[in-house]
């Protein structure tokens, strides 16, 4: 697949991605937009 799943993502920052790739993550998968706040 092209396209990472919440799942997907869940099951890499298990697996311990880097702490820039988790705040990427947690970004994209923010409802609202992290900067700024």
């Amino acid at each position: 697949r092209d396209v990472d799943t919440g799942d997907d993502l869940r099951v890499a920052l298990a697996l311990g991605v880097g702490p820039y790739t988790a705040a990427a993550s947690a970004a994209w998968t923010a409802p609202v937009p992290l900067a700024g706040q």
